[in-house]
């Protein structure tokens, strides 16, 4: 698979576009992984690289691949993904991780469709399953004479 690197300059965060046109966030480095929180400030980076560098008006789908993040802000949490974002998969890095996320997910009302992963080939067939549906959503179905 190539993706294409975004411009970004932060060493938190690197965001590339897969050529199947998902949008991959890998969130974290490994000062993260050591127990560096994953705070506000660096969403909000994430966030303002993404809005600057995708291209205006065509409709996200995005994997938010957080397997580096051990600790994050509350504040972080809430977030919301840039407004043109369809779908959001969580890649976590365990089961608990993906059963605690679902149950926060549970009691919030995130801003677009988000589901949780522990594989990235499931969150990527998820993310394909949803733009195919969005391709195929405004095709009337018009009766095929023979």
């Amino acid at each position: 698979m190539v993706s294409k690197p975004l411009r970004t300059e932060d060493p938190k965060f690197r965001v590339v576009i897969r050529d199947d046109g998902i949008v991959h966030a890998i969130c974290g480095n490994q000062n993260h992984r050591r127990g560096l929180p994953w705070t506000i400030e660096d969403s909000l980076a994430l966030k303002e690289a993404m809005i600057r560098e995708l291209p205006p008006g065509e409709p996200v789908y995005s994997i938010a691949d957080v397997r580096n993040i051990w600790i994050s802000s509350g504040e972080s949490r809430r977030v919301s993904p840039i407004d043109k974002t369809v779908r959001l998969a969580l890649l976590v890095g365990s089961r608990l991780s993906r059963m605690l996320g679902r149950a926060y997910l549970g009691l919030t009302k995130p801003a677009c469709e988000t589901s949780l992963f522990t594989d990235l080939d499931s969150a990527v067939a998820w993310l394909q399953d949803g733009m195919k549906k969005a391709n195929t959503k405004d095709i009337p179905d018009f009766p095929v004479d023979d």
